[in-house]
């Protein structure tokens, strides 16, 4: 987890979305700001008795989120420091690194050692700038999940939430009308349940099996 400047929060997730089994663009377990979304969320299952159920919940701190419509330089600091580092640089820049480090050694190979040393370093952070300059030029966190996408060798939806994982990120949050939705990677390390919410639900009048006449 990413240092955070704010404490964990309690938001509220259905039944519904913590089991659910299909498959997602962006795999991970949703999370709602106010009650009443989680419990509209909720379904309750045919033939069974029980009715909706939904869960308050403790989750990270905002700034641990990815916000979706911010430009990616406005993004709350622990995740704007965690983008840009060097770990972040060097998993979404795989490809361009290797190809970097490869023509840096053959240019420095009939440099004396002193002077290749401070060549490659000159070059390395240069290198490192330009990556986190296309970054931070990003419009948005979703074309930021977009970029990942594309970066990517291998196509499957876990790829996005594996990166930002890797990177200590919760999730990604949306916002509208004041209501925050969190999108969260890793809810079995994130998402610490609270309490058990139920809707009343009036049990159906069972008919005897045998008549109580004498």
């Amino acid at each position: 987890m990413i240092f955070s400047f704010e404490k964990p929060r309690t938001a509220f997730l259905s039944s519904c979305d913590l089991f659910a089994t299909e498959k997602k663009p962006l795999p991970g377990v949703t999370v709602y700001s106010d009650e009443e979304t989680a419990r509209s969320h909720s379904v309750r299952r045919n033939g069974m008795i029980a009715g909706k159920q939904w869960y308050a919940a403790e989750i990270p701190a905002a700034d641990t989120f990815l916000y979706r419509s911010k430009p990616v330089a406005e993004q709350p600091f622990p995740v704007l420091h965690s983008l840009l580092s060097e770990k972040s640089l060097s998993m979404l820049f795989a490809e361009e690194l290797t190809v970097f480090r490869w023509q840096l050694s053959c240019y420095l190979k009939d440099r004396r050692q002193e002077e290749a040393g401070v060549l490659s370093a000159e070059e390395t952070l240069a290198f490192f700038h330009e990556k986190r300059n296309t970054l931070l030029a990003l419009a948005s966190g979703e074309t930021l999940i977009s970029f990942v996408k594309e970066k990517a060798t291998r196509k499957e939806p876990e790829i996005v939430p594996a990166y930002f994982s890797a990177l200590g990120i919760s999730g990604i949050m949306d916002e509208a009308d004041g209501n925050m939705t969190f999108l969260n990677f890793n809810p079995r390390a994130s998402i610490k349940i609270l309490s058990i919410h139920r809707d009343n639900y009036a049990y159906p009048d069972i008919s005897p099996l045998r008549s109580t006449k004498s």
